[in-house]
Formats: C-alpha cells, structure tokens, sequence
C-alpha cells in the first residue's frame, strides 16, 4: 500500500491534496509563461517579416519556422492544461475522501434511479437512496461504471468470491494509481452511453459497397494534399503582396481577384460570428466546406457518411 500504511487514511488524503497543491501552482506558472511565450513568438514573427520584407525566402522561411514553433508551443500548452486539470481532479477526489471519513458523503450520488421495489433485497439493506450503501461506496467517474457498479450489488452472484477479495485487496494497495484512474476518467465527456455505442456496433449493417473504403482512403489522402495546397496559397498571397510593392505596373486589383476566395470567406466568418455576439477567433461549422458537406450528407440522405463527405466537399 506504499506510504499509507505508515499514515492514516486522513492523513493520506491531506498529504496528497499538499502534493497536488503544488504541483498546480508550478503549473500555473508554467501556463503563464507559455502563453507569454506565444505571444513573443508572434512577435518576432511580425518584427522578422517586416526586416526581411524584401527578401521572399527569408519571409517564407521565418513564417514556416514560426508556424512549425507555434504549434510545438500550442501543444505543450495543451499538455500542461490537461495536467492541471488532472491535479485538480486529483484534489477534488482526496477531498471528497476526507468528507466520506467524516461520514459527510450525503451530497455523493445516491443511486436512486437503481431503486428496485420487486428486488429481493434492494429496499430491506437500503442499497440505494441517501445514506445508502452505494452512496458510501460509489467512486465512479462514468455513467456506464455507476450502472455496473449498481448491477454487482444486485446480483446477489455466490460465484468467485475468492476472486473478487482477492482483486479487492490488490485494488485496496494501489490508492494512488485508483486515484489517477479516477481522475483520468472524470476528465472524459460522454455525451452518448457505452450502451448505446456498443449496441450500435452490434447491430450496425454497411451500407455502403465494399469499394468505397478505398475510394474514402483516397479522398482522405487528397485532403492531405490539399492541406498543402492551402499552405502553398499561403505563401502566393505573400508574394502577391511582394510583387504589388516591387512592380508598380501590375494591376492590385487583379492580385486581389486571385486571393479574393479566401478573403471572402474570412470577412463573412468574422461578420457572421460578430453578429452571433461570439468571439471572431471561436471556431464553428458554418463555413462553406462545413455547408457543403452537410449538403452531401443531407441530400444523400446520409447514404455518404462523415468519412466521406468531407473529403468529397473539400474536393467540390
């Protein structure tokens, strides 16, 4: 059981809630600095393209090496936010452990939508309900585990006893790693039950010919390359610009003909969230790809799946 068989469970409970304290605050500042970080890297972004402005390789080269930066920081970043979240949880749940000592475990979920009044025991022992038994031992983190956990109680199963006391007592030497499990799971969010996943495999039926998961493959591995294309379109707008400043004699608004696509559709997505009263930086699905592809699926009446409306409207 590792250190808290030298500690009582309380005294466990508020060493870990110590540890994890700290850890959060040196987190904390970690976040800080990467968010600093961020914005001196945009920065220098900036300062570099404007200094080398006539140079084209140099400006390519510094806004792909800033591009390939920013996503390594964004990263880290979303490393560091998962990690003080999961020390959160860790705290919540010493926390809730320290009031369950306490016999303060009234505000836990009760299980009464397990409630069974033809079970053979359920109502007697008061298995469910405020101040019950499930109440007391429930720890799941998932809708699915609160369920299993309901119908191991009411099974009344004699099987494997010695199995099962003996998974018990390894579970009961791993307090930390029961934690983190924890943790990790209270972090995921379900929309949809186990359930209704599991029975959806079961019963699902392609309908769909066996030639368009090759088909799929393809159109997936076009997308790709127009992932590049976009990062070459990128870099044309650029050298638009640099050959606007450069040669006077070409026409500006025939430059902006070409690019004007993209410019539309950002105007249009900054104007249309401006109105929605949400931030223009919040990403949605209400632009012209995400329209076409709902289109293909509607219009197919779902006949062409998510997997391959997207590629198909990226192609169109």
């Amino acid at each position: 059981m590792g250190r808290i068989m030298n500690q009582s469970p309380n005294d466990f409970y508020h060493a870990q809630i110590e540890q994890y304290s700290r850890e959060i605050k040196k987190l904390k500042k970690q976040l800080a600095l990467s968010s600093t970080l961020r914005i001196l890297l945009f920065l220098l972004v900036c300062f570099g393209v404007y200094f080398t402005f006539g140079s084209v390789k140099w400006v390519i080269a510094i806004i792909v090496v800033g591009i390939i930066a920013f996503v390594v920081m964004v990263i880290r970043h979303n490393n560091l936010q998962y990690q003080r979240n999961l020390k959160s949880a860790l705290i919540t749940y010493n926390e809730t452990e320290i009031k369950v000592l306490l016999r303060n475990f009234k505000e836990l979920p009760d299980g009464s939508q397990f409630k069974n009044p033809e079970h053979a025991f359920c109502q007697d022992i008061d298995l469910f309900g405020r101040g019950s038994f499930y109440q007391y031992l429930n720890r799941t983190a998932l809708e699915s585990g609160s369920q299993f956990l309901a119908s191991v109680l009411l099974e009344n199963d004699k099987n494997q006893i010695s199995e099962k006391q003996k998974s018990v007592q390894e579970l009961a030497s791993l307090p930390k790693w029961r934690q983190h499990f924890w943790a990790v799971a209270s972090l995921i969010k379900t929309e949809i039950s186990a359930e209704r996943v599991v029975k959806w495999l079961h019963d699902y039926n392609a309908f769909t010919p066996s030639w368009i998961s090759p088909v799929s493959t393809g159109f997936t591995i076009l997308s790709v390359g127009l992932l590049g294309a976009y990062f070459l379109g990128f870099n044309i707008a650029w050298l638009m610009i640099l050959l606007a400043m450069r040669y006077e004699e070409l026409s500006k608004w025939s430059l902006l003909a070409i690019a004007s696509w993209p410019i539309m559709e950002t105007v249009f997505s900054i104007f249309r969230r401006k109105l929605r009263g949400h931030s223009t930086d919040k990403p949605d699905r209400m632009h012209f790809h995400h329209i076409v592809m709902r289109g293909l699926e509607i219009i197919s009446q779902k006949r062409i799946s998510r997997r391959s409306s997207n590629p198909l409207a990226t192609v169109l």
